[in-house]
């Protein structure tokens, strides 16, 4: 995990989605139901957007995820 620190009160969480999944006690080979109920349950009352890495765009998606008031992104690598 990595923290994007936007200003003194306010940290963004950025996950790959493996130590996401990890994090919330779930793994790659769990259904994917059971992926998303894990991270759901682990990632409660957070503002949470998955990004698509892409290296044209993620600069301007993380941006306009944090303009946006996101809390946590979780990078989904293809």
């Amino acid at each position: 995990m990595k923290e994007y620190i936007v200003d003194r009160d306010r940290r963004v969480a950025i996950y790959e989605l493996h130590e996401a999944l990890v994090a919330a006690g779930s793994s790659d080979h769990d259904h994917v139901f059971e992926q998303d109920q894990a991270l759901e349950t682990f990632f409660s009352g957070c503002r949470v957007q998955r990004l698509l890495w892409n290296p044209v765009t993620y600069d301007s998606l993380l941006n306009q995820a944090i303009s946006e008031g996101v809390d946590v992104v979780i990078i989904t690598r293809t």
